[in-house]
């Protein structure tokens, strides 16, 4: 991913809510093998964006997601315990983490990576920042079976975070889905149009933002 690694490299020297507005984070790289990696350090930042923060994707995301709820019977309960963990949590200071191939996206993609060398990394980080909690996000069974059964093998924690969907083009119409349809049929009610990548100028940088 070496065109990846030129995309965050500006991360490295500036502050990354130049890039990001919502995101503070300092990145380096990281040799694992022959692959190069993204690493991002956080101390605390409990207003940061999930992709940095577990705090935010425990606490802060599952707060906002109960207004989904009808239920207030339900919801009064449940926030009571997203309460008491929110205090567990900042307790444990779980936002003091280097996450691992972090590329600040909501999902990550691995480049295939040595497994044998998962030990070596993980006393290396241990050792650059020994009170700091290691990282690997957006591991599944379909795509990093492999990388979840090393890392469990090295001591780490296997932890349920959010969904990632998958869709085998060989099997599966994307086109098709009930989801898809409800996309197309509300885009159809607005003045929207499709644009390619090379369609976009600068002078719309501003609009993306908002």
């Amino acid at each position: 991913m070496q065109w990846s690694l030129q995309s965050v490299e500006p991360f490295r020297t500036q502050d990354s809510r130049i890039y990001i507005r919502n995101l503070k984070t300092q990145l380096s790289f990281l040799s694992i093998g022959s692959a190069t990696v993204p690493l991002t350090i956080n101390d605390a930042e409990y207003e940061n964006s999930y992709v940095c923060s577990p705090y935010t994707a425990f606490v802060s995301y599952a707060r906002e997601e109960l207004q989904k709820l009808k239920s207030f019977g339900l919801i009064l309960p449940l926030r009571g315990l997203i309460h008491i963990l929110g205090y567990f949590l900042k307790f444990c200071e779980i936002n003091r983490v280097a996450h691992v191939n972090n590329w600040m996206l909501s999902t990550n993609l691995y480049d295939p990576i040595p497994l044998e060398e998962i030990p070596k990394v993980t006393q290396q980080i241990s050792k650059q920042y020994p009170d700091h909690y290691i990282i690997f996000r957006s591991l599944t069974d379909q795509a990093n079976a492999g990388l979840k059964d090393a890392l469990f093998r090295a001591g780490y924690l296997l932890i349920p975070s959010r969904q990632v969907y998958f869709f085998d083009r060989r099997r599966i119409d994307f086109l098709k889905r009930h989801n898809t349809q409800i996309d197309k049929k509300l885009l159809q009610k607005t003045d929207y149009v499709l644009q390619e990548h090379d369609d976009i100028t600068e002078a719309d940088y501003p609009r993306i933002e908002v």
